[in-house]
């Protein structure tokens, strides 16, 4: 149900939004990039009408739950990540051209259970990657904040 553009008109919509580098590339070497994205969702969804839900990032992907409060703002939301991301990341590398392999994806969460599933298999990607060996060493998503380890739940 990809790019399915009229559940974007629904506000209070919860949807999964993701992306992956271009031919499944990397988009983050180093912990200041990662840092720079986390930034950027910070920033962004204080200018977007979006709560960030959960999000988990590693080298090759991002994935993200989002709650839009008005209608389209994931939509503006993720526009801006990406552009404002691959900038960063193509001036960070002295390169230019495509960092994203096309535009976001995002699939609708339909109900809570879904939603628990959806967290709970995202949280788990950094091991199926192959970025750790155990969950508690991966830093780079709302992972802890669901086990009360910290207060940052969502980035805002």
């Amino acid at each position: 149900m990809s790019r399915n553009r009229s559940c974007l008109t629904k506000p209070d919509l919860i949807l999964h939004a993701y992306n992956w580098g271009i031919d499944r590339r990397r988009l983050f070497y180093t912990k200041q990039q990662y840092e720079w994205f986390l930034q950027l969702l910070k920033e962004l969804q204080k200018k977007h009408a979006v709560s960030v839900l959960v999000y988990v990032l590693v080298p090759t992907q991002f994935d993200l739950i989002l709650q839009q409060h008005e209608r389209r703002a994931v939509s503006g939301f993720m526009q801006h990540l990406c552009h404002d991301f691959a900038w960063l990341l193509n001036r960070c590398l002295h390169r230019r051209g495509l960092l994203f392999d096309g535009r976001y994806r995002s699939d609708p969460v339909h109900d809570p259970e879904e939603l628990t599933d959806l967290s709970c298999a995202l949280h788990c990607y950094p091991l199926r990657y192959h970025a750790v060996k155990n969950l508690d060493q991966w830093l780079y998503s709302s992972r802890d904040a669901y086990y009360g380890r910290t207060t940052d739940l969502s980035v805002d």
